[in-house]
C-alpha cells in the first residue's frame, strides 16, 4: 500500500488548509471530455475492467462518474454510485476519526499510545520514547514491516489481531519514516476503546454519516448490503482478468474501506472547505497540515495525509494499493481541487496503479493552471565532489520477520554514485516515474535535484540516511557494502553450485563400481546429501512461488501453507547442516576420505552454511515457536 508515489512530487513543504481557497477556472465540460477521452483508452491498453472518478472545484462537484465494468460475470457497469476499494485512502479515514476524539479531549496525540490500550500492551522497546497517536498517524512509530497473516477467509477481531501480530520495534519514534498499516491499525483500535464501539460503526456514524456518504463502509461481512454492490476486483489472467478471491482485511483501518465516486466527492469538499461536521477548523488544519518531515526542506507528513507538488501546485494526498484495486486521491488548496480515482484491477503493462499516477498528473498538466513551483524554484549550486553520500541505501519499510524482506530489498534498495562536479546518479526507485538511474544536481547542503525535473533528494548528516520529495512516508538508510541484497544472492547462487556438485558422490560411485561408505562416513555424505537437496528443492519451490509474483504474496499475506512449506525446507536443511559441520571435523580427525575428497566435503559444506546465513538474513529460516 504505497502513498502517492509518483504522484507527489517534491516541492514547497507545508501544504497548509484550503478554507477560502479562490473559485476554480476548472470547466465541467472539459473535464468531462478529458475524462471521456482519457479513461477508456486507459482501461483498454491496460486491460482494466472499470474506473471510478471523481474531481470537485470552487466548492462543488464537477464530476463524478464511473466506466467500464464494476463485475465482469455479469456485466454490470461501473458507475458514480458503484463502491470501490480504496484501500490505504482508508488510513484518511482512520485519522479523521482520530482528529475527531482529539477534538472533544478524549484522545492526546503526543501521550504514550498505551494509555489508550487495554488487552495489550507496546512494548518498551527505547525507554523514555514512547509511541504516540501523532508517531502512528506520520509513520514514523519506528515499526518493521511485517506482511504475513494480514488478511484471511476468516474474520477476526481487531483488538485480538493488533495483540497477537504486533511487528517489532526496530528504531526510536520520531525518527525516520516507515510507512505501517500497523501503526495505522491500531490507532484505528484506540478509536472503538475510546469510543467504544467497533470501529467500522464509529466512521459509519461519525464520519461517512456527517457528509451523506451513504454508500461508503468499513463493514467487510459478506451480508452488508453494499459489499454485494460493489465492484469486483481482478488481476491478468491470460487475454483476460480473473476475480481476486475475497478476504478479510485483519487491520481494516488501515485499508478496508470501500466508497463511490459520489461519496468521495463529498469526502474532497468536506477537506477542502473545511466543514465543521468532518472537523473544526483546528483540528482538520492540523490534520492537514504538515507534522514530520525527515527533512525540513522536503515535503512530509500531515497527519495520514502525504504532502507534495503536482503540475507545480502544493497538494496533499493519499493513495491506496491492494489485490486488484488501487486508488489515488489529490486534493490542491490553493486552487480548491480534489480529484479522486480508484480502478478494480491490476492491470497489465504498467499497471493499474502506475496508470492512475499517470491519468491524475496529465489531468493536471492540461487543466489545471501552471503552477509556481518548477526547475526553477531550485537552481542549481556550485558543490565539491559528495563521496560521502555515496553508497548502499537500504528501504526502511522492511521485515525483520518475514520473507518479504527479500522482495523489499530486490525492489527499493538504491545504489548512491558521487560525479567529480558535484552531482550523484542513483540506481533504484527513488522516483516512482523514474525508477532506474537519476542523475541529481546540486541545489544546497545535502540537497540535491533530479537534472531537468523539480524532485528533490536529500540526505542526512554524514549521509547516513536518504529521502525523497516524492513520498513522504519513508526513507533509505546507509547500509555496508557486506550488506548489499547483490553480494547475498551473489553468495547464495556460488553455494548451490557447490551444493550442486553433491551429485558427484554417487555417480562416482556407480562409475568407479567400488563399494559405497559405511557407517559414520556414509551417514556424513547422506547428512550432506540431504541438506543439498533440502535447499535445491527450496529453490525450485521459490521459483514457482514467485511466477507470478501474485503466487507469493497471496502466501505471504494469507500465511498460508505454502509460505510454511517454503520456509520449512531451509529450517529442515539448517538441521542436516549441523551434522555436516561435525561430520566435516571428524572427517579430517579420522581421516575419512581421500584429502581431495575431505576437501570437497568441507567445501560442501561450507557452502551450506552460506546458502543458509543469506536464507537467514531474509527470514526463511524460522526458529521453534517464532
Amino acid at each position: 500500500m504505497l502513498v502517492l508515489v509518483g504522484v507527489l512530487v517534491s516541492g514547497l513543504v507545508t501544504a497548509g488548509s484550503a478554507w477560502g481557497a479562490p473559485p476554480s477556472t476548472l470547466d465541467p465540460g472539459a473535464v468531462r471530455a478529458f475524462l471521456d477521452r482519457e479513461v477508456p483508452e486507459q482501461l483498454r491498453l491496460l486491460q482494466l475492467p472499470g474506473a471510478s472518478v471523481a474531481v470537485v472545484a470552487g466548492g462543488r462537484q464537477v464530476f463524478a462518474g464511473g466506466y467500464g465494468t464494476a463485475d465482469l460475470g455479469t456485466g454490470r457497469p461501473l458507475d458514480d454510485r458503484t463502491p470501490v476499494r480504496v484501500d490505504s485512502i482508508s488510513k484518511v479515514f482512520a485519522a479523521t476519526a482520530v482528529m475527531q476524539l482529539v477534538a472533544r479531549g478524549e484522545l492526546d496525540l503526543h501521550r504514550d499510545v498505551n494509555e489508550h490500550l487495554a488487552g495489550f500492551r507496546v512494548p518498551d522497546t527505547y525507554p523514555g520514547q514512547p509511541v504516540t497517536l501523532a508517531h502512528l498517524l506520520t509513520h514514523t512509530a519506528g515499526y518493521e514491516e511485517r506482511n504475513t497473516g494480514n488478511a484471511g477467509a476468516a474474520r477476526q477481531p481487531l483488538g485480538d489481531y493488533l495483540a497477537t501480530h504486533q511487528p517489532a520495534r526496530v528504531r526510536p519514534p520520531g525518527l525516520l519514516p516507515s510507512y505501517s498499516n500497523y501503526g495505522l491499525a491500531l490507532a484505528g483500535h484506540v478509536v472503538e476503546l475510546r469510543a467504544g464501539m467497533p470501529f467500522e460503526r464509529y466512521v459509519e456514524e461519525n464520519v461517512f454519516g456527517p457528509l451523506g456518504m451513504e454508500r461508503s463502509t468499513f463493514d467487510q461481512s459478506a451480508s452488508h448490503p453494499l459489499r454485494a454492490e460493489a465492484a469486483r476486483t481482478y488481476r491478468p489472467d491470460g487475454a483476460g482478468n480473473s476475480p481476486v478471491p475475497p478476504s478479510y482485511d485483519f487491520m481494516a483501518p488501515a485499508g478496508s474501506a470501500i466508497a463511490s465516486a459520489s461519496d468521495m466527492a463529498r469526502f474532497m469538499l468536506a477537506e477542502l472547505r473545511g466543514d465543521p461536521r468532518l472537523l473544526d477548523d483546528g483540528p482538520l488544519r492540523s490534520m492537514q497540515d504538515q507534522q514530520f518531515a525527515v527533512d525540513p526542506r522536503l515535503p512530509g507528513m500531515g497527519y495520514a495525509f502525504q504532502h507534495g507538488v503536482l503540475g507545480g501546485h502544493r497538494m496533499f494526498g493519499h493513495d491506496g494499493d491492494g489485490f486488484g484495486s488501487h486508488s489515488v486521491m489529490a486534493l490542491f488548496p490553493t486552487l480548491g481541487v480534489g480529484v479522486f480515482a480508484a480502478v478494480n484491477g491490476d492491470g497489465t503493462d504498467i499497471g493499474g496503479s502506475a496508470g492512475l499516477h499517470e491519468l491524475v498528473r496529465r489531468l493536471a498538466d492540461e487543466l489545471l493552471p501552471p503552477g509556481p513551483i518548477g526547475v526553477s524554484t531550485y537552481p542549481e549550486v556550485d558543490a565539491a565532489p559528495a563521496a560521502e553520500l555515496a553508497g548502499s541505501f537500504r528501504y526502511a519499510r522492511i521485515s525483520t520477520s518475514d520473507p518479504s524482506r527479500l522482495l523489499a530489498r530486490v525492489l527499493a534498495d538504491v545504489q548512491v554514485e558521487a560525479a567529480p562536479d558535484g552531482s550523484l546518479t542513483t540506481v533504484g526507485p527513488v522516483l516512482y516515474e523514474l525508477p532506474g538511474t537519476v542523475r541529481w544536481v546540486p541545489v544546497g547542503e545535502r540537497l540535491y535535484r533530479a537534472d531537468g525535473r523539480a524532485d528533490l533528494l536529500a540526505f542526512g548528516p554524514g549521509g547516513a540516511h536518504l529521502a525523497s520529495g516524492d513520498d513522504a512516508t519513508v526513507a533509505w538508510e546507509r547500509v555496508g557494502w557486506w550488506q548489499g541484497t547483490t553480494l547475498h544472492l551473489a553468495l547464495a547462487l556460488g553455494a548451490a553450485v557447490v551444493l550442486l556438485t553433491t551429485l558427484a558422490w554417487p555417480v562416482a560411485a556407480l562409475i568407479r563400481r567400488r563399494r559405497a561408505d559405511a557407517g559414520p562416513p556414509l551417514l556424513a555424505r547422506w547428512l550432506a546429501g540431504a541438506m543439498a537437496l533440502l535447499l535445491m528443492v527450496f529453490l525450485a519451490f521459490a521459483a514457482w512461488l514467485a511466477n507470478p509474483l501474485d503466487r507469493f504474496l497471496d502466501a505471504l499475506i494469507g500465511d498460508t501453507a505454502a509460505l510454511a512449506v517454503l520456509c520449512a525446507l531451509p529450517t529442515l536443511a539448517a538441521v542436516c547442516a549441523l551434522g555436516v559441520l561435525v561430520s566435516a571435523a571428524l572427517a579430517w580427525r579420522r581421516r575419512w576420505w581421500s584429502t581431495a575428497a575431505r576437501l570437497h566435503y568441507t567445501v560442501v559444506a561450507l557452502a551450506g552454511m552460506t546458502f543458509l546465513a543469506v536464507a537467514w538474513e531474509y527470514n526463511f529460516v524460522t526458529l521453534p515457536g517464532a
